[in-house]
């Protein structure tokens, strides 16, 4: 039985026990793994692939048979990360500063126009 993965184009022959890589992958890697991983496991529950057979051990994603009616094998769907968990620890120091660079021209525009209004108030008591 021949067994692939969709992510990073591995392919195995599987008989009797014996695994023998015919193509090795793992250059690919998916941007967002839980969804690439969702997508494969949907699409072989609804019919449109073959069984999943394991995790791919170059890149983790969901290996599938070319055989339909193949016994599947145990798979568990990589965990979502929560948006932000991918921020550095300088993203933090960086925003703040950036913020700090961004707020610093509105209060001089703030202050300008209350000099002016203020001038103005007064303008016919000075002259």
């Amino acid at each position: 039985m021949i067994v692939r993965c969709l992510c990073c184009h591995r392919i195995e022959r599987r008989a009797n026990g014996i695994v023998a890589v015919e193509q090795e992958g793992g250059a690919r890697r998916p941007i967002d793994p839980a969804r690439e991983a969702r997508d494969v496991v949907r699409r072989s529950l609804a019919g449109e692939l073959g069984s999943i057979m394991g995790a791919c051990p170059a890149c983790g994603q969901p290996l599938v048979a070319d055989e339909r009616t193949a016994e599947r094998q145990p798979y568990t769907l990589p965990a979502e990360e929560p948006p932000g968990a991918r921020r550095g620890p300088l993203l933090g120091v960086f925003q703040g500063a950036l913020l700090a660079a961004m707020i610093v021209p509105f209060l001089v525009w703030v202050l300008a126009i209350v000099v002016v209004v203020a001038f103005l108030s007064r303008a016919d008591t000075l002259f």
